[in-house]
């Protein structure tokens, strides 16, 4: 037994793996394919819906009106993330749809993403996370500095940084490794490990935003 999902998330270092071209909407994607917010939700899925974490099949995602992967503010508007849910053959909607964005200090984004789209057909769930995904990343020290190999100083609260602050120090904490090349793609190769191995409980603890959507999560379980 497999589970189809497609995940929609704001940017590449939500979604990007070392294999950036994706296929046709419905293909499955590659484990090379897979982003760092891929390899978290799977493995929240493997523990709400009690699934083998190799059931969880992501699939390619249906494009904008532009032909383009979408991003950013295609999540945001109505019409667009309209288009993203909805599959004109049915046979082809997939079984689980995760929208997966950042707060950016907007309280009422979440709501508004849930009024967009309650009355589609499809099963999603609307994750957003406060005040950005990095703030989940930063939630297990433990994890940190397992992947980093140095010590991680103690943030108390990820959720309570600024906007914009817990990417930064994201950034900064992987910068402490001295690494030879792509800082860029160093940065995006830590994400993929913390998102491997970060502990589901710490991040529910420390990130009442992560709490939810494994609540949210649950209740859509088939």
């Amino acid at each position: 037994m497999s589970l189809r999902v497609v995940l929609y998330a704001e940017g590449s270092g939500e979604t990007a793996g070392s294999v950036t071209m994706l296929p046709a909407p419905g293909a499955t994607l590659t484990p090379e394919m897979l982003g760092p917010g891929h390899l978290l939700i799977g493995r929240a899925i493997e523990r709400v819906w009690n699934l083998p974490l190799e059931a969880v099949r992501f699939e390619s995602p249906l494009r904008t009106a532009r032909g383009t992967v979408a991003h950013g503010s295609d999540l945001h508007e109505r019409t667009s993330l309209r288009r993203l849910l909805t599959w004109a053959r049915p046979r082809l909607r997939p079984e689980l749809v995760v929208v997966l964005v950042d707060e950016d200090g907007d309280r009422s984004r979440k709501s508004r993403l849930v009024g967009h789209t309650e009355d589609l057909p499809c099963t999603r769930v609307i994750a957003v996370a406060v005040r950005e995904f990095e703030a989940w990343l930063l939630a297990d020290e433990a994890a940190l500095r397992e992947v980093l190999g140095c010590e991680v100083a103690t943030v108390a609260t990820p959720e309570d940084l600024s906007r914009g602050e817990a990417k930064q120090l994201f950034n900064e904490l992987c910068d402490v490794v001295a690494v030879d090349g792509n800082r860029k793609a160093h940065h995006h190769a830590c994400r993929h490990s913390v998102s491997r191995t970060a502990d589901l409980d710490a991040l529910a603890r420390r990130c009442r935003s992560f709490a939810l959507f494994l609540e949210e999560l649950r209740a859509v379980r088939r």
